[in-house]
């Protein structure tokens, strides 16, 4: 799955685990990793969110989100990103695919309160 930003923006997002029958599974993980690189190949990511930076809801939703800073630097191309999560010995990637920066036209320099 393809995942657009302009950058700079604040972007939400969340993941709900679910068994062979669609329904959520509400145990819970021991690690969560979101991590976009400029391709697979380099161990040296841009930007990670960790299991830390995300919260849970009733429904066994994880809710995290990318901040200005995150991508602030980034130029706008196209990266590649997976989200991983481990219980125990056990690792899974559940997402993965292209990490798209689209451009912006209000730049974090430009902005002025104007209060």
């Amino acid at each position: 799955m393809d995942l657009y930003i302009r950058r700079g923006d604040t972007k939400f997002l969340k993941f709900q685990r679910k068994d062979s029958e669609g329904n959520p599974i509400l145990e819970s993980i021991d690690k969560a990793y979101f991590t976009v690189k400029n391709y697979s190949l380099p161990e040296d990511f841009i930007f990670q969110k960790t299991l830390a930076d995300m919260d849970i809801d009733e429904e066994g939703f994880y809710h995290f989100r990318i901040d200005p800073e995150d991508t602030n630097k980034m130029l706008f191309s196209t990266y590649r990103y997976d989200l991983q999560i481990e219980i125990g010995a056990i690792k899974r990637t559940i997402a993965f695919g292209n990490f798209i920066v689209k451009e912006e036209v209000t730049f974090a320099r430009n902005e002025a309160w104007d209060g």
